[in-house]
């Protein structure tokens, strides 16, 4: 069990070799800061295996928080949004920690995402029109089946 008094100290601690890091910059950037400084004193795995089972676990977590979400119908939606949000962070930093692992700018992963994603969609609103159907007409299954017919060709 943390002593209180450590985790209050720490909470208090402003040298801590984290607060070179600026608010400057956007948050991905500042995790990925974050995470490097930490690994410069020995904090960070050795491999990138255990980030993926970090993550997994990051999930998971999340995962449960969403199950209590839908099990409680008497909740304190203010306080378990507020648990839903931390646990995405945690999706979260723990993706900007394998996107470092990786080199991998996490800006330009998520715009080539974005991209892929539009040029996918697009092809489903013309597949779809060109059927003399709306999107609103088919089932997800349906679109989603389209959508990997736009994967198949490369889209």
């Amino acid at each position: 069990m943390l002593d209180k008094k450590l985790v209050a100290k720490a909470k208090r601690n402003q040298t801590s070799i984290l607060s070179q890091i600026t608010e400057q910059g956007d948050l991905m950037s500042k995790a990925i800061q974050l995470q490097a400084k930490a690994a410069e004193f020995g904090f960070d795995w050795a491999t990138i295996e255990p980030i993926f089972g970090k993550l997994q676990e990051e999930i998971g977590e999340l995962k449960d928080e969403v199950l209590q979400l839908n099990s409680q119908a008497n909740v304190d939606r203010d306080h378990l949004q507020q648990r839903l949000q931390d646990e995405l962070g945690d999706v979260l930093f723990c993706c900007m920690n394998l996107a470092r692992f990786l080199k991998v700018d996490p800006a330009k992963a998520l715009k080539s995402t974005n991209q892929k994603f539009e040029r996918r969609f697009s092809f489903i609103e013309l597949f779809v029109a060109e059927e003399g159907k709306s999107m609103e007409d088919l089932s997800l299954e349906e679109l989603d089946q389209i959508w990997d017919k736009a994967k198949a060709k490369g889209l």
